[in-house]
């Protein structure tokens, strides 16, 4: 890599990737192209142009005239100030000055190819037949598909195909047939031409032959398989069974190429065919390392290696291939390979102990829009990947790749509230609160999810109120769109029955479980209407079907009845929940059945815990119980809240034959409840699970991590949720 590098090529490469900042020995050069920079900030995807900020920009470009000394510097400048004079409305003057710069020629081709597209599309806005002048010299400029890190020429050129507005036949008979007329027509129009496509690539393969030693590939082949890159990664539909003869073909007619493996990789990808398309990654990467090897430490197509490694690590988690590919291993990769483009390109990155406070912190990209969404999706990726890793939540990881993912796409909903979420996770409460009302509320008032979200939030206060009327007003607001017919989607449906289940839990806690019981038959006569038609489930999994919510609702009732002490109740709505035909075990109807008779019958009790810890391990629910076992009584809320902390373990009741029998399980226990803090999140949260651990150290003798864990128990009682967190994260 050539961070620092001061030569000009440097500089004009870090131009076309879309960043800002320069350090080549041409102090003109470096002053002009920041002014670039600027005003793409006020033009690149901005849905309105601030004409006042144009033109202070343009007084800038004007004064910069007098230091001129190259016709690069010309052409830049003059580009400059056709567009400003453009936006400023002042369009004979704009036309005047790109005619001016369109006739200027420079020593650096792809540079060359974007100042000249930047100049036809400002051209062609000035004409009244806009698409004539494109269809006229686009091809006359752009010689070949450009690499993917040359971001600029592809942000012009597709606002140029974007204004042709044609469909495939169209395109075809406006332009001479090329690689680059066919990444046209795919662009535009590529649904039902497969055939169409695949008789295209037929030809150009016939037409190749295998490099000799002084020979390079087929060049139409090569630039081919850039249109059937794009193509594989954006058809939906079913493809022809012949396309793998002419990506096999073209292997065997290319030598390492890097475009033929690419394309590959996505064809196998989109056949389901993951083995395949992991192999022909690994091809690619080792192509890549080749020609960096070959060429000072230069990477072919920095841009698409990073698209590369995203798009795999999207397909082939679980699919390892011993001594050839590891997942994770890939993983570590990419997240170097992403920091190293930030570092190569002086693209701004919000660092990891920044990374909790976006709204002070953050640093928006502003570069070509195909860019910011590639490295968007590249930091998810990582998330995705980590969500449910607590060494990642802890070590404030799961932020950093959630917020630099924002920096570079700041409207996506879905980040914004899984920034959220990593955040009230972490028990960063107030951190939270500033960003769902900010950065979330603000832009999205009918965010039903980050209302809830919200409302937890707040419910950490002892003081309910707040949580209560954010719920109650939310429960309005849905209410009154059901009725309107706008909540139709199955996520809607389950998270208008959370908030409601929030809403009896915050009762309960301010009222009673008596109080909140009486509202137990609107709940269901809500879910009836609900899921009377339209969608039910929100996934293909068990959990995320109707089925499994109405037990989720039975299972709630049955704790309710438990809290109010009325264990026959209780154990009938136990008994509706297992009457739903669900054709799923649920490990929930265990855990309600245990903590049923961990008063009555321990063994029975244990019995239960342990057939859900043998399908879940790290089960926070169970591994509480098997604790209650154990340990002495501790009255408790539900989501393991604790109310009156007991002082000196002594015995109980239970299931075990002898003192033996209880020895071994003490021991056992402080194993599942070391292993639950070092690898759950729920369990590392959960107070109840310090306050037992702080209970088998003193047992151990061991002050130290005793006081730790009772200090831990503390503040997660002090920050924890009427619910959890995840009961609005569907």
């Amino acid at each position: 890599m050539r961070r620092g590098d001061d030569s000009i090529e440097f500089a004009l490469e870090t131009c076309l990737v879309g960043s800002g900042v320069f350090f080549s020995r041409d102090k003109t050069l470096n002053k002009l192209l920041s002014l670039q920079y600027r005003v793409h900030f006020h033009i690149i995807e901005q849905e309105k142009i601030n004409v006042a900020a144009c033109k202070v920009l343009l007084g800038e470009c004007l004064r910069a005239e007098k230091d001129l000394a190259s016709d690069l510097h010309k052409k830049v400048l003059f580009n400059l100030v056709g567009i400003l004079q453009y936006y400023a409305s002042a369009h004979e003057e704009s036309s005047n000055q790109l005619k001016q710069a369109q006739g200027l020629k420079i020593d650096n081709e792809a540079f060359e190819v974007f100042l000249n597209l930047e100049n036809l599309y400002y051209r062609g806005l000035l004409e009244k037949d806009t698409k004539s002048v494109y269809v006229k010299e686009l091809m006359g400029i752009v010689p070949k598909i450009p690499k993917e890190t040359h971001a600029l020429i592809f942000h012009y050129m597709q606002l140029i195909i974007d204004k042709l507005s044609m469909n495939w036949k169209t395109v075809l008979s406006s332009f001479p047939p090329s690689p680059l007329t066919y990444y046209i027509a795919v662009h535009l129009d590529y649904k039902g031409h497969d055939e169409d496509l695949l008789n295209i690539g037929k030809k150009y393969l016939a037409a190749a032959k295998f490099p000799t030693a002084d020979e390079f590939n087929n060049f139409d082949l090569e630039e081919f398989h850039a249109v059937l890159q794009y193509y594989f990664r954006t058809q939906k539909s079913k493809i022809s069974q012949q396309w793998k003869e002419v990506i096999v073909g073209s292997m065997s007619k290319t030598f390492q190429s890097m475009r033929v493996s690419k394309s590959a990789m996505c064809y196998f990808a989109h056949e389901g065919k993951i083995h395949e398309s992991i192999l022909n990654f690994v091809n690619l990467v080792n192509y890549n390392k080749n020609y960096e090897d070959l060429n000072n430490g230069k990477l072919f197509d920095f841009t698409s290696l990073i698209q590369v490694y995203q798009f795999i690590l999207t397909k082939a988690a679980g699919h390892d291939i011993p001594h050839i590919f590891n997942y994770q291993e890939t993983v570590e990769r990419f997240l170097k390979l992403l920091e190293t483009f930030y570092a190569h390109y002086s693209v701004p990155v919000i660092k990891k102990e920044d990374s909790l406070d976006w709204i002070s912190n953050c640093t928006r990209l502003v570069l070509p829009r195909m860019l910011t969404k590639l490295l968007a999706k590249s930091w998810h990726t990582f998330y995705i990947q980590n969500s449910q890793s607590l060494s990642k939540l802890i070590n404030n990881d799961n932020s950093y790749y959630l917020a630099n993912s924002l920096s570079a796409d700041p409207n996506n909903s879905t980040v914004k509230f899984q920034y959220a979420f990593t955040l009230a996770q972490r028990r960063e409460i107030q951190l939270a609160i500033k960003f769902t009302k900010s950065a979330i509320l603000e832009t999205e008032p009918n965010n039903y999810q980050a209302w809830h979200l919200l409302a937890l939030c707040e419910s950490v206060n002892e003081d309910k109120d707040v949580s209560f009327k954010i719920v109650c007003s939310v429960l309005e607001a849905m209410r009154e769109a059901n009725e309107e017919g706008s909540i139709s989607s199955a996520r809607d449906k389950w998270q208008y029955i959370h908030l409601k289940l929030t809403q009896l839990s915050i009762m309960e806690d301010i009222l009673g479980a008596n109080d909140a019981l009486e509202l137990l038959p609107d709940l269901f006569q809500l879910f009836n209407n609900l899921f009377e038609k339209g969608e039910s489930n929100i996934g293909a999994a068990s959990n995320q079907t109707k089925e499994y919510l109405l037990q989720l609702l039975w299972l709630f009732a049955s704790r309710l009845y438990m809290s109010a002490e009325n264990q026959d109740e209780a154990e009938k709505s136990l008994s509706e929940s297992l009457k739903v035909e669900a054709g799923f075990k649920n490990l929930n109807n265990n855990l309600a059945a245990g903590y049923l008779a961990l008063e009555a019958d321990g063994n029975k009790a244990l019995k239960e815990f342990e057939t859900v810890l043998f399908y879940d391990k790290l089960n926070v629910d169970a591994i509480v119980g098997i604790a209650k076992s154990l340990l002495p009584d501790v009255q408790v809320e539900s989501q393991h809240k604790l109310v009156k902390i007991g002082t000196k373990p002594k015995l109980r009741r239970d299931g075990f034959s002898g003192e033996r029998d209880r020895s071994a399980a003490f021991a056992r226990l402080k194993l599942l409840l070391e292993q639950a803090i070092e690898k759950s999140i729920d369990a590392y949260n959960t107070p109840e699970v310090w306050w037992y651990l702080s209970q088998i150290y003193e047992l151990y003798g061991d002050a130290d991590r005793q006081e730790i864990s009772l200090w831990n128990c503390v503040k997660f009682q002090e920050l924890q949720p009427i619910r959890d967190f995840r009961n609005c994260n569907l």
